[in-house]
């Protein structure tokens, strides 16, 4: 089975999400949507996504928490696990040839044109609870707390 992950980027401070501007190299070209990709033979899906983050944003950002948005499955096919990483503020990105940009957004205000899959994914209504969730849990206010429970839990 084909397996692959993807994942939206969540800032506490600012409360925005960063989405990824696909570029003209790659399916689906110049349309906006999630961070990731395909699974290498026997990789798990945390070790794709840590992966792909460091070669699509040209680091591995400070991560608090990690937040599963939904899965899709295809028969015994195909596998896709969308995620919202979370981390403390907003960062600049060094992006590689499968990227032509990024953009900081609130959520609802995506950028255009949003790709078709990302377009689906978030506006589940499962997805829209768990993203009401991540924006009333991790705050400028508290990411100090979730930041020390991390480290000492």
């Amino acid at each position: 089975m084909q397996k692959a992950v993807g994942c939206i980027i969540y800032a506490a401070e600012s409360k925005r999400f960063c989405f990824q501007l696909r570029s003209n190299l790659v399916k689906y070209p110049l349309t906006w949507g999630f961070w990731g990709g395909k699974s290498e033979k026997n990789e798990k899906s945390f070790q794709t996504l840590f992966r792909e983050l460091t070669e699509e944003l040209g680091i591995l950002p400070q991560i608090i928490d990690i937040k599963i948005l939904d899965i899709y499955k295809k028969l015994n096919l195909f596998e896709y696990k969308s995620f919202c990483v979370i981390v403390r503020k907003e960062f600049s990105i060094i992006t590689n040839k499968e990227s032509s940009g990024y953009a900081w957004v609130n959520y609802g205000n995506f950028p255009q044109p949003l790709h078709f899959n990302a377009n689906l994914i978030l506006h589940k209504k499962h997805v829209l609870k768990k993203i009401k969730f991540i924006q009333n849990n991790y705050t400028k206010d508290n990411i100090i707390d979730h930041l020390i429970k991390q480290n000492f839990s």
